[in-house]
Formats: structure tokens, C-alpha cells, sequence
């Protein structure tokens, strides 16, 4: 998600199925896809810290490193998370991502095609969310 540094963030969208993220910025709508391996899901899971992204400016993006879930969210036998915190001029955000499986594949998420705009069916986010 480096590619957020610098852009200030107007609105934050999640696609249905919450399998992308997308981010409004002053520089045009960042579309960020999860994939998953054969046989496992990856999508949204949770973004905490919204009112530290809405209107202000990413100054730094860092992996984080989350512990395993144990919150019954699963949709498979295991999940692995993952995300990044985003360090921005109003504060700090976590944007976690989780992958379900059973236990022997992955996801990751990486930038996407560019959009011109958000999808008419993804759903806006202004507090903290989680799917």
C-alpha cells in the first residue's frame, strides 16, 4: 500500500464481497485486490482508525505483523491476518486483511487496475469497520 503515501484521502470504500478496497484520494480512486491461493479466501476485514485517514494525509505505511485470529469470523477451517498501519497527519489507522483456508494456502492483496471511479455497489466507510 505504498503507493498511498503522500495522497490525501477523501473516502474509503469496500467492494461487495468485501474483496476490494478502494481509496478516494486528491490524486484519483487507488483500487487495492486481495487473491487468494487455490482453495482460501482473502477480503477486508477490518478498518480501524478511519477518522485518522478521512481528510488527511498518508505520511507512512508499515506491515504489520497481527496475531492469529481466535475470533470466530472464520470462513473456512483456519485464517491467517494481515494488514498495515497507515501513519497520516491526523493520527494512525490499521487496515487488516484475512486469508481462510484449510490451513495450506495464502492471500495477499496488491494494487489493482485503476479505476475511473467506485463501483456503484461498493459500500462507503466513515467510522471503524469490520466485515
Amino acid at each position: 500500500m505504498k503507493e498511498i503515501i503522500g495522497l490525501e484521502i477523501n473516502r474509503i470504500f469496500v467492494g461487495e464481497g468485501e474483496h476490494d478496497l478502494y481509496v478516494d484520494t486528491n490524486a484519483g480512486v487507488l483500487h487495492f485486490g486481495t487473491f487468494a491461493d487455490c482453495c482460501s479466501e482473502t477480503w477486508v476485514a477490518d478498518i480501524l482508525g478511519v477518522d485518522a485517514l478521512l481528510g488527511a494525509t498518508v505520511m507512512f505505511v508499515d506491515e504489520l505483523d497481527l496475531p492469529d485470529p481466535q475470533d470466530g469470523r472464520s470462513r473456512q477451517q483456519e485464517d491467517i491476518i494481515y494488514g498495515y498501519g497507515l501513519t497520516t497527519n491526523k493520527g494512525r489507522a490499521t487496515i487488516a486483511f484475512r486469508n481462510s483456508s484449510n490451513g495450506y494456502y495464502g492471500g495477499h492483496v496488491e494494487p489493482a487496475v485503476m479505476p475511473d471511479d467506485v463501483p456503484d455497489n461498493a459500500r462507503e466507510i466513515t467510522d471503524d469497520w469490520g466485515a
